[in-house]
């Protein structure tokens, strides 16, 4: 399980942005332009008192602070790409967001310098980047969410094979709030994109609304697994503990004790396969292909627990013939290729 799979729809919206160029560099082609052409009048406007601003009329003055925001925008989506490509190489996985938001801070900034002198055409140009704004704040915390899920998963996965299984517990429901969380971020992108005025988005750059729409899509669909994701695991983990209890119990010869925790783990593992099995119908690509690979170790061990619980109450009941032919057939469900695979 590569976390940068998961990820992997982030990319697919940047590309999107970046592609396209996001944000139309016209404005500052031609504020650059006529900086050069009004060299000499600025320079004589110092020399007569005024300042730079005091000689540019109101909508020159918006342009700049629309072209700053612009530009701040455009480097928040190019760190988000980053940061989506540093994910598995760096040391402690986090994906953070703290440069990300301070660009589009700045960018909301300069859209609000820019409203106090905007025309009314520019405020149409500032309100549609307004919300592309608000759909990059919540575009970015669902991978925030995302990520930190993705984390605490593969820390469950650690404990596992520690058998420190209420770590694990503890660290799959931090996962399934993260999800939740990624899921709620989701949702509120889905609806700020939808406030974006197509129009408006397409004057200002060669965005292809329906592509980006189709690759937001893809990240909620990620999104949705995920939660799937989280339950299976706890029902597995839970599954796991009871299992190795009830082997326990076995070996000591305490064959009740031992088909009762055995039999309650073919129940959590039963519970897996079925949220697992929910996850397939909805992740994507590749990421389908690990619930799949998840629904088949899940029911390796609701296999194993079925006949080890039957082994226990032959046990039990004196047939050992049955037991020994039971306890083999778990262990061969156990033996198979299919892999966990975190």
């Amino acid at each position: 399980m590569e976390r940068r799979t998961y990820l992997q729809s982030g990319t697919a919206v940047v590309g999107c942005l970046l592609v396209a160029g996001c944000l139309d560099d016209d404005d500052t082609e031609d504020e650059a332009n006529g900086d050069e052409e009004n060299g000499e009048d600025e320079t004589g406007d110092e020399e007569n008192g005024e300042t730079q601003e005091e000689s540019r009329d109101d909508t020159e003055i918006a342009a700049e602070y629309i072209d700053d925001a612009d530009r701040n925008l455009e480097q928040a989506i190019s760190t988000f790409e980053d940061e989506l490509d540093a994910v598995d190489s760096i040391e402690d996985g986090h994906f953070d967001i703290s440069l990300i938001q301070s660009y589009i801070d700045d960018g909301e900034s300069d859209l609000d310098e820019a409203a106090e002198y905007a025309s009314q055409d520019q405020r149409d140009e500032i309100d549609a980047r307004r919300d592309l704004i608000t759909f990059l704040r919540e575009f970015v915390a669902v991978f925030e969410s995302l990520d930190s899920g993705v984390e605490d998963i593969e820390t469950a996965d650690s404990y596992i094979d520690a058998e420190r299984f209420s770590d694990a517990i503890d660290r799959v429901d931090s996962a399934h709030s993260h999800f939740q969380d990624a899921s709620s971020s989701a949702e509120a992108a889905q609806d700020a994109y939808a406030d974006v005025d197509r129009d408006v988005l397409e004057s200002l750059s060669d965005i292809n609304p329906n592509e980006l729409q189709s690759a937001i899509d893809e990240m909620q669909t990620i999104v949705d697994s995920m939660v799937p994701l989280a339950d299976g695991f706890a029902s597995l983990i839970s599954g796991l503990e009871l299992f190795l209890d009830g082997l326990e119990h076995f070996e000591r010869e305490e064959w009740h004790s031992s088909y009762e925790r055995i039999e309650d783990s073919e129940d959590e593992f039963s519970d897996a396969v079925t949220a697992f099995r929910d996850g397939e119908e909805i992740a994507p690509g590749d990421i389908r292909d690990d619930f799949i690979e998840f629904t088949c170790a899940a029911e390796n061990f609701e296999t194993a627990a079925g006949h080890w619980a039957a082994a226990a109450r032959a046990a039990e009941d004196g047939d050992w013939d049955r037991a020994d032919e039971e306890s083999q057939l778990g262990n061969e469900a156990l033996e198979s290729d299919c892999e966990i695979g975190i």
